[in-house]
């Protein structure tokens, strides 16, 4: 059960963080840590000021937590929208809103 859990919250922080893997610190705690591509070690914990857990399957809840903070954060932060996403937006209402219009045409009829 443990392992399938485990498993299931890799996936899930692997999904934001290729290549993370759990790493042991010098106090015997566990950090989930990346290595960037110019070889360097990125503490995913120390980057959310998370401290260190005592156990595996804490470290990688802690480690999905923080993937779906990542994720609301970025979906809400107000200097993430861009013009062309205003754009596309405002398509897809406009489109909603002809396509509700011709709905109620046809049921009229």
């Amino acid at each position: 059960m443990k392992l399938e859990q485990i498993d299931r919250l890799k996936k899930i922080v692997r999904t934001q963080y290729p290549g993370a893997r759990l790493s042991k610190t010098r106090t015997g705690k566990f950090t989930i840590v990346q290595e960037q591509n110019d070889l360097s070690v990125k503490d995913l914990f120390s980057e959310f000021l998370f401290p260190p857990v005592e156990s595996e399957l804490a470290a990688w809840e802690r480690a999905a937590s923080a993937v779906k903070i990542e994720k609301n954060f970025n979906r809400s932060h107000p200097l993430k929208s861009e013009i062309s996403d205003i754009e596309l937006k405002m398509q897809r209402i406009s489109y909603r809103n002809k396509r509700s219009v011709s709905n109620r045409k046809s049921r009229k009829n």
